[in-house]
């Protein structure tokens, strides 16, 4: 079996709540004990679940992404593996036909032992095009982090965390065999279908919560003083690798390089450029954590990084101490079919192997 040399990057996340917990009426609204347990359905009795519902079932491939989602945030599962007390879930992002470097699989059929193939040609309408994405999880420690895997050279696909939450809420609340439908209505069971004495709960709510786990924790200043905020210093190394999703300044400031190289043919990329920006009247947070996002699809001052200055703090906070993140280059074996593609297992193994001191920190 043929091997290929990959560069990965993660970015640690917390898993504080997930699964179905206890709880009482307070008003209109279903509350739970801050502390309190879940009954069912952690993360790794979910993931478990998850894959006998979407792969051992053999049900199509296009049947295993649950009911509730939105068409933008449709995602798929295609494998799941476990090793060592951890599980590496690959999910395939669903894209608008036509986009470049995409590869596609069927939706009719299942998807156990399947390799996806190019859909630079031949789309039907059987066919998902898209990409694949990659999270690690390690339930004794409520951690995951979202894996961005690359072949050296090319570049990186969107992180899809959102979209992994949107699955794993979504099939929590309309898939699970803790779910029991009644009158017309949906209860959950503190035990799964096909067991004895199982009976509805209507006390039970489900839960999904995460965090990213900063290097800094000093950067929740930068939100919690947002308003404050009197000056951004704006460093770029490779502003066209910015993506048309990203922050609107982010997007201006690409363009603005890119006419500013047309015209300096000798100027030196490896150079870094900066731009400081005067803040009037301060950031709204969605502004910071907008950024957060698009920064978090980019290796530590690969593309940009934001610094941070508020009134009477003689600190600046820069974006890459949000993160704890992880970065290595690594050989994993490929599908013979498709050498874009890791074999999962494989790629489990090389992952826990390199970064299971940081996955478990």
């Amino acid at each position: 079996m043929a091997s290929s040399d990959f560069e990965i990057e993660m970015s640690l996340y917390k898993l504080e709540k997930c699964g179905l917990y206890e709880s009482t009426l307070q008003g209109n609204q279903q509350r739970i004990l801050r502390n309190e347990p879940a009954k069912a359905l952690l993360i790794d009795e979910l993931l478990r679940e998850i894959k006998k519902w979407a792969v051992d079932s053999d049900r199509p491939f296009g049947n295993t992404c649950p009911s509730g989602i939105a068409d933008s945030s449709r995602i798929y599962c295609y494998n799941i593996t476990e090793y060592k007390g951890t599980f590496l879930a690959a999910f395939w992002v669903a894209m608008a036909k036509g986009k470049n470097s995409i590869n596609k699989l069927s939706r009719s059929k299942p998807i156990k032992n399947v390799v996806p193939t190019d859909a630079k040609a031949n789309l039907t309408d059987d066919d998902i095009a898209g990409y694949m994405a990659y999270f690690i999880f390690v339930p004794e420690k409520n951690r995951f982090a979202p894996v961005q895997l690359r072949h050296i050279g090319t570049d990186k696909n969107p992180v899809s965390t959102p979209k992994m939450k949107a699955y794993l809420n979504a099939y929590i609340n309309y898939e699970t065999g803790y779910l029991m439908k009644e009158d017309g209505g949906s209860s959950f069971s503190e035990k799964p279908k096909g067991t004895e004495g199982r009976v509805p709960n209507s006390n039970l709510v489900s839960r999904l919560e995460w965090s990213r786990e900063t290097g800094d924790p000093e950067l929740q200043v930068v939100k919690d003083k947002s308003r404050d905020i009197y000056k951004l210093t704006y460093k770029f190394r490779q502003p066209e690798k910015i993506m048309n999703h990203a922050n609107s300044k982010l997007n201006y400031f690409r363009q603005m390089f890119a006419d500013f190289k047309l015209g300096n043919d000798d100027l030196d990329n490896r150079k870094e450029m900066e731009v400081v920006i005067p803040i009037l009247n301060g950031l709204d947070v969605s502004e910071i954590i907008e950024l957060e996002n698009n920064f978090e699809e980019f290796s530590e001052g690969e593309a940009f990084n934001v610094g941070f200055k508020i009134h009477k703090d003689p600190k600046e906070y820069w974006l890459d101490k949000t993160y704890r993140k992880f970065s290595d280059k690594m050989s994993v074996q490929t599908e013979a079919k498709n050498r874009e593609f890791p074999v999962l297992l494989d790629l489990h193994k090389k992952l826990f192997d390199k970064a299971g001191s940081f996955l478990n920190s």
